[in-house]
């Protein structure tokens, strides 16, 4: 009586374990690719909301100047609007500010009037 010898792998069983590993891999990869996409429409939001914050923090701390009222230069990737018609009745305004890189991205708030430059040459 012959002894065989069964030392090694058949081919039926690397072919399967190569679809099995192969299916695994594209699994994986697959997956990977889903959290990149996410990880950086999370990182663009925060950016954006970061953004508005700053620009709404800044704001609340120097008072809305509606004379200047250009913050597009200080604030570019946002907009600063006003939602109210009569800023002068209450010395408040309330503003809209909007990030221009991701949309819904928004505060509305109301904000003090920035105080009056003095005038030049009113002294005694």
């Amino acid at each position: 009586m012959k002894k065989l010898n069964n030392a090694g792998f058949s081919m039926v069983e690397v072919l399967v374990s190569t679809l099995l590993f192969a299916m695994v891999i594209a699994t994986v990869s697959s997956s990977l690719m889903v959290a990149s996409r996410l990880n950086g429409k999370a990182r663009r939001l925060t950016e954006a909301r970061l953004a508005v914050a700053s620009a709404v923090e800044t704001i609340m701390a120097e008072g809305y100047d509606s004379e200047a009222g250009n913050y597009t230069v200080r604030f570019p990737n946002v907009s600063v609007s006003v939602t109210n018609a009569d800023l002068d009745a209450d010395n408040y305004a309330e503003l809209t500010v909007t990030s221009k890189t991701e949309t819904g991205v928004y505060v509305n708030t109301v904000v003090g009037l920035a105080p009056a430059e003095p005038e030049a040459g009113g002294g005694d």
